[in-house]
């Protein structure tokens, strides 16, 4: 059967990643959700633009955008907030194509649309005939330039400072705690506590954003590593989950590391189960980074990751509550997750230049979890990892008594 983008004549994209990535655009403007953008790219000639009257400069100073390929308005317009320009567009770039009269749109997993859906649905009442060019566009950003992976490596080297400093920092924004609201329990440090001080470390030490903090605690585990912070107090005994995904020009570091906490003069000990679990996973995550190779795929990475975990004493019925999670990591790059995920039937095979994150996970008693990940780049010769190996035996956090 024919591949139905042979047929495409132009691609059709409204989100900033998309837009950013295939032009260059950089703007703040893309957290206000009043007014659209698309960028329309033709099979054959310059790309176009059609912009609200605002970013107009935006485009013209940071993208390659040529300014006779720059279509404006005066947005916010209800009645037709740029449609009429797109459809325009549009039809210009089809009419230069040599390859087919479609336009491609993303649609389908991971895919969003920003722009009123009643606004698409004109376009396609107009004739337009939209094919999805996900499996395009995620084929052309799943292998990283030379220049993207050092802006990942960059983001990654940054975050992992702010981790290996979050210890300290934590006594000390605890000692402070005290200080304020005078004898109390660890000084009444809390997530929430937990995940500013981090973003503000992230921030101290080059990152651009840092958009997604998670700070999860609990004793013998934490419930959850993808909500929070709240406001519950640490206590000796806790273990701590701390996650990121922070930025650098756009580019995305995502990893967690996980802290016991104690009592600073108290017993440092970890409890065997939580020290076994931690063990187990950070040899899980070693084999799956071993067995990160040209050639190798998603799948085969995945079942790495299992039989490690299986030969480590993991027993067959937690293996089955971990598959509960979906998966054991991702794709890694403009986006926090991106295609392809780490899982059992996903046979992308593994190429150098991509960029992708190890997380395995183990059930706990309880309903806790614990959870590790590592970000790396596939090279020739195996795999970069570009975030700082979390220490063998998990690190503590010491709260003042």
């Amino acid at each position: 059967m024919r591949n139905k983008m042979d047929s495409v004549g132009a691609l059709l994209l409204t989100t900033q990643e998309d837009i950013s990535y295939f032009s260059g655009l950089e703007s703040q403007f893309w957290h206000s959700p009043t007014r659209p953008v698309f960028l329309v790219l033709p099979s054959n000639g310059a790309p176009i633009a059609v912009v609200p009257e605002i970013l107009a400069e935006s485009m013209c100073l940071t993208s390659w955008i040529q300014p006779e390929s720059l279509r404006t308005w005066p947005a916010p317009v209800p009645e037709d907030d740029g449609v009429s320009l797109l459809q325009s567009a549009l039809a210009e770039a089809l009419a230069r194509s040599t390859t087919g009269k479609r336009v491609g749109l993303p649609m389908s997993i991971e895919s969003q649309l920003r722009m009123p859906v009643a606004d698409l649905d004109t376009i396609r009442s107009n004739g337009v005939e939209l094919v999805d060019a996900v499996p395009l566009i995620r084929t052309l950003r799943s292998v990283k330039s030379p220049a993207e992976q050092e802006k990942l490596r960059f983001a990654c080297s940054r975050t992992s400072d702010a981790y290996e400093s979050l210890p300290f920092l934590l006594e000390l924004a605890s000692l402070d705690k005290r200080g304020e609201k005078g004898t109390g329990p660890q000084g009444f440090l809390t997530e929430r506590d937990v995940a500013r001080e981090m973003r503000i470390e992230l921030l101290k030490c080059g990152l651009d954003q840092a958009p997604y903090v998670i700070a999860r605690s609990g004793a013998g585990g934490y419930p959850s590593v993808v909500d929070g912070p709240t406001d519950r107090a640490l206590n000796a005994g806790d273990v701590l989950v701390v996650d990121t995904g922070s930025t650098y020009d756009g580019y995305w570091s995502d990893f967690d590391r996980n802290f016991y906490v104690t009592e600073q003069d108290g017993d440092q000990s970890i409890p065997a189960p939580i020290a076994l679990a931690h063990e187990q996973l950070w040899q899980a995550t070693e084999a799956g980074i071993s067995a990160a190779r040209p050639g190798a795929t998603m799948a085969d990475l995945h079942a790495v990751l299992k039989v490690s975990l299986r030969d480590a004493g993991v027993d067959a019925s937690d293996l089955d509550k971990i598959m509960g999670c979906g998966r054991w990591g991702h794709g890694l790059g403009i986006h926090l997750t991106e295609w392809p995920s780490l899982v059992s039937d996903e046979h992308t095979v593994l190429t150098p230049g991509m960029v992708i994150t190890i997380e395995p996970s183990l059930p706990l008693p309880g309903n806790r979890t614990l959870v590790h990940e590592e970000d790396i780049l596939i090279t020739e010769d195996g795999a970069d990892v570009l975030s700082r190996r979390a220490p063998q035996e998990m690190a503590r956090v010491r709260l003042p008594q």
